[in-house]
């Protein structure tokens, strides 16, 4: 364990290259493949921690998403002077599982009932009717409280192997938890951690390449079991534009026209530094306010505030609705989009989001980081399936309100 004098200096030393990038340019989405690897060898090196996906993809940081972020890999990254006190526990490996894990994994987030979903031979669902249904639903659900957010979610990303320059497109599926407090943060990593192939003929490239290590979300090579960071910051640390703590969480406007106003007012004060997002395009409303939906649907708010963030969906211009969209787990909700890269995956049921998917949009941008991926899958329509190694996916497994950390949320 290290003791460092002053505790923030972490977040500055990770701001400049990836906590403050990833929310800041939430949409920076379209760089090569050796970016991703340059950054990979700078956390490798103890140098800035740079945090580059493949296919240049980075994201919004919120310290209750922990997912492939700062939190999931800085036990890879950090050095003697990182500003933090980081315990790492390596408990082994974990036992294999299936890629896409049953949904009685998910007790929080369940599958979708196919009593409450129309079929798909029925009419098309109406996007302003959704939204809406869905806040009248998020509406009742109970208040809870607690002193950590507690989320449990499945990634599935797009990978790339050690030391080598490949034709091949690797994905890995992997569980991760997170508890969040005011001050105190906890990951677990690399849970029933599993390598995958677009198809069979990129495994067999890998195989012909002399199966090398592939990168996983410990920020390590290879196939490594649960790893467990400790962390002496939490939500109340973030200095990002997605920034959010337990305090503002809990004090959020519970209308659609006070969120409104908040997230416009947060809009209206970005620089121009901070709304580009690179290949000569500007972060324009509409998708920030799909940002903030990947913070605040799985994120320690109020269920009155989830429903005003429906309502507030519901009044954006260009939002559609794709129902029987089945994820990587074999769950089934509805895919909410309105042209952007994000895709909010929702349980008609239980108003409940099931996943965020990334829509690689633009036919250049397919090409440079998933010449396999079928362009019937995006946008995504009606009856389509999002698999484990269609493109990057998280599925929310469980959330909710523990008292303790390290005890999930019941």
């Amino acid at each position: 364990m290290t003791h460092i004098e002053d505790p923030m200096k972490v977040m500055a030393d990770l701001r400049p290259t990836d906590l403050e990038r990833l929310a800041r340019d939430g949409y920076m989405r379209h760089r090569s493949d050796d970016l991703a690897r340059l950054a990979v060898d700078a956390i490798g090196a103890g140098g800035a921690r740079s945090r580059a996906w493949p296919g240049g993809r980075s994201r919004p940081m919120g310290l209750w998403r922990g997912h492939r972020g700062v939190l999931a890999v800085a036990g890879a990254g950090l050095t003697a002077a990182a500003a933090v006190a980081l315990v790492i526990t390596t408990t082994g490996p974990s036992p294999a599982v299936p890629s896409a894990l049953p949904s009685s994994a998910a007790p929080s987030v369940p599958a979708a009932s196919s009593a409450a979903r129309p079929p798909t031979t029925a009419a098309p669902l109406d996007a302003h009717a959704f939204l809406l249904g869905s806040a009248n639903v998020a509406a009742q659900s109970p208040v809870t409280t607690g002193s950590y957010w507690y989320v449990k979610e499945r990634d599935f990303t797009e990978t790339w192997p050690q030391n080598k320059t490949s034709d091949y497109k690797p994905y890995y599926a992997s569980t991760q938890e997170t508890w969040t407090g005011a001050t105190r943060t906890r990951t677990i990593v690399s849970e029933d951690l599993q390598f995958n192939f677009a198809t069979p003929a990129d495994k067999a490239k890998w195989q012909a390449d002399g199966s090398p290590k592939l990168f996983g979300p410990s920020g390590t090579y290879g196939d490594h079991g649960p790893v467990t960071n400790d962390y002496n910051f939490g939500a109340d640390a973030q200095s990002d534009i997605y920034a959010l703590s337990m305090t503002d969480a809990r004090n959020l406007p519970t209308s659609a026209a006070g969120l409104g106003a908040l997230l416009h007012r947060k809009f209206s004060g970005l620089s121009a530094d901070q709304r580009s997002v690179g290949l000569g395009e500007t972060l324009g409303y509409v998708a920030y306010v799909f940002e903030w939906g990947q913070k605040l649907l799985p994120g320690p708010v109020k269920p009155a505030v989830k429903a005003a963030y429906y309502q507030l969906l519901a009044s954006l211009p260009g939002v559609t609705v794709a129902q029987d969209v089945t994820d990587p787990l074999g769950r089934t909700g509805v895919d909410v989009n309105a042209g952007t890269e994000d895709n909010l995956i929702i349980d008609p049921a239980t108003a409940q989001i099931l996943d965020v998917t990334y829509n690689p949009l633009r036919p250049d941008a397919n090409k440079i980081h998933n010449p396999t991926l079928s362009i019937s899958t995006y946008p995504i329509r009606a009856g389509s399936t999002i698999t484990a190694t269609t493109t990057d996916t998280i599925a929310y497994l469980s959330m909710g309100w523990t008292d303790k950390i390290g005890v999930p949320a019941s």
